[in-house]
């Protein structure tokens, strides 16, 4: 019996990983092709009038390598919003299992690691943005990431010291609030 508890936890943990990412995620739409600019043409007599031409579409190439580390941090950070959810689902399924708990601390883990990795390549592409018209929405982005970096590994601390661990589902509720509010600024800046 505990054996197959083990496996449906296991299960619902890969469900919520990769089924919270592609639900929430982000939207299918096409995106609009960019309007071309007329051309201006002058005629014999001086006068100036706008044609527009046609551009000939270029296909698509993707080169995997850049497409790999191109916005990299857009690609991490799923990783610690995934392994938050997946750690609050499972706790709250969990509840009255306490093999689950093991299992919670373990994703804790994992959101943390990952969200070091993902301050640290969001710190290095927020260059990009610098002098720009959302600096202000990065700089808020910037913090609150930190905030919930610091607030992650709180949460790991809480979810090991057994002292603590009574006290973990508090710090955990505040992650998932300050992730949510990271994640919604961060989409703005990767969506506009």
């Amino acid at each position: 019996m505990q054996n197959k508890i083990s496996i449906l936890l296991v299960l619902v943990t890969l469900l919520s990983l990769f089924g919270v990412a592609s639900v929430v995620g982000h939207p299918k739409h096409k995106p609009e092709k960019p309007k071309t600019p007329p051309v201006v043409v002058s005629d014999t007599t001086g006068r100036q009038s706008a044609v527009a031409e046609p551009q000939a579409e270029h296909p698509y190439v993707l080169k995997l390598s850049d497409a790999l580390v191109e916005h990299i941090h857009n690609k991490i950070v799923h990783f610690p919003i995934g392994f938050t959810l997946a750690a609050v689902l499972l706790s709250l399924i969990g509840v009255r299992r306490r093999e689950a708990q093991s299992y919670v601390r373990w994703l804790i883990l994992a959101a943390g690691v990952f969200s070091v990795i993902a301050l640290i390549t969001g710190l290095i592409q927020a260059g990009v943005f610098e002098q720009g018209s959302k600096q202000w929405v990065v700089e808020l982005h910037e913090r609150l990431g930190i905030a919930s970096t610091g607030a992650l590994w709180l949460w790991t601390l809480f979810s090991f010291v057994r002292s603590l661990q009574r006290y973990a589902w508090f710090v955990g509720i505040g992650v998932v609030g300050l992730i949510l509010v990271t994640g919604f600024f961060g989409g703005i800046l990767a969506h506009g």
